[in-house]
This record gives structure tokens, sequence and C-alpha cells, in this order.
């Protein structure tokens, strides 16, 4: 799941996207996805965010609940069960 995450991901994101990570709890079904953006996230960067988890829940039938998150990075801590699925390299 999280080598199909950095792959949607990396299509689907404004240059404003610096990081973004996965969250797969299995014994739940839950995916969480969250994006962290370099300036406030605009409205399309939560759009792109959402449509990254659309296409995840069109892969993965074992998803039973989707969360998704689109913060200004320094605002947000990662969990240590989430994994990074994209870092944006150079400017």
């Amino acid at each position: 799941m999280f080598n199909a995450a950095t792959l949607i991901v990396e299509h689907n994101r404004s240059p404003n996207l610096i990081q973004a990570w996965a969250t797969w709890d299995d014994a739940a079904g839950v995916l969480s996805l969250t994006y962290l953006t370099a300036e406030a996230p605009s409205h399309n960067d939560e759009e792109w965010c959402e449509l990254s988890m659309a296409e995840l829940l069109s892969e993965f039938s074992d998803i039973v609940t989707a969360d998704t998150g689109c913060f200004l990075a320094g605002t947000w801590t990662r969990s240590e069960a989430s994994h990074i699925v994209f870092v944006r390299t150079g400017r």
C-alpha cells in the first residue's frame, strides 16, 4: 500500500507540497494520508490530498475508514506508525 501511495502522491501534488505521510492500521482497516506544505495549504492542496486518497480507496478494498489532512509544515508531528511516502527534493 505504501508503494502505491508513493506513486499516487507523486502525481497528485502542487509545488507547495514538501512531504506526505501515510498510516495504515491493518487490524482496523484505517488509512490516513497527511500532506505537509511549505506555505499555508490552499484549497488545491487539500483537493490533491483528497484525490490521492480516492485513488488509494479504489485500489485497496480492505480500507474501511479513510482520513486525510493537509497542514503547514512545522505545525504537525508525524506519528511513529506513519510512513513517509513523499519528500520534495530541491525547489
